[in-house]
């Protein structure tokens, strides 16, 4: 998906990740997203249960190490659309740790992982690194946000929209645009800081947004026109 350029961003960017008059909707509360997790159980297989236990963990370490983060993936998506169930927690960190410091965090967030995991448990805890000091500038301005019981790095949707599509999510890409206009304008805003190729997937992207907001429209019409005939001949109108 990408070219040469693995940031995503082109080389003259100064400024990444603009906002421009974004309405998104806030959940300010995790609470779907735990409900969800607390009610799928699949025995021998994924206990998202435990989840949030490696989740409070990994941010209390992170937050103790001062070192910048960003939590992405499903996780942060629940926060601006309908919570879907996940087993992962990925982070992005910044690409200017040395290799000696990338390792040793890695290490230390996966310990966690094996120690407090269950024996069912298949929660995966993913490290990346940002691409270039402009993603860092992103991954390092990003706010504290209460989630999942923990004050956590939650991506802004702009960095979390630029995510999915260098990560190839296009799923989550189309439902973080949904149908709004405004937030297809905000989409939009990024095509002029990202490179060529990334932009031409953005585009196509938001086309795909607007046909699947349509065929979503147009099935609800239809249940509601089917809907409204079988109450008026329930009643005997014509």
């Amino acid at each position: 998906m990408l070219g040469r350029n693995m940031s995503g961003l082109k080389p003259d960017v100064l400024s990444p990740f603009p906002v421009t008059g974004r309405v998104y909707h806030l959940t300010q509360s995790s609470d779907e997203l735990e409900s969800l997790l607390k009610s799928i159980v699949i025995p021998d297989s994924f206990d998202a249960r435990d989840l949030p236990t490696l989740f409070h963990q990994a941010v209390s370490h992170l937050e103790a190490s001062g070192i910048p983060y960003v939590v992405v993936g499903r996780l942060a998506l629940a926060r601006y659309r309908r919570a879907q169930c996940t087993n992962a927690i990925p982070l992005v960190l910044p690409s200017h740790l040395l290799p000696a410091d990338r390792t040793r965090l890695t290490s230390i967030l996966n310990d966690i992982v094996k120690a407090s995991r269950s024996k069912t448990s298949t929660v995966e805890l993913t490290v990346n690194f940002s691409h270039s000091p402009l993603e860092d500038q992103s991954v390092a301005a990003t706010t504290l946000k209460p989630w999942l019981g923990i004050s956590a790095r939650i991506a802004e949707p702009e960095y979390l929209l630029f995510y999915a599509l260098r990560s190839a999510n296009i799923d989550d890409a189309i439902r973080l645009i949904g149908g709004d206009g405004a937030h297809m304008k905000n989409a939009r805003a990024l095509t002029h800081i990202l490179e060529p190729q990334l932009s031409r997937t953005l585009e196509e992207t938001i086309k795909r947004a607007e046909e699947e907001a349509r065929s979503s429209y147009s099935d609800r019409m239809a249940t509601r026109i089917a809907s409204s005939s079988k109450n008026r001949k329930s009643r005997g109108a014509p």
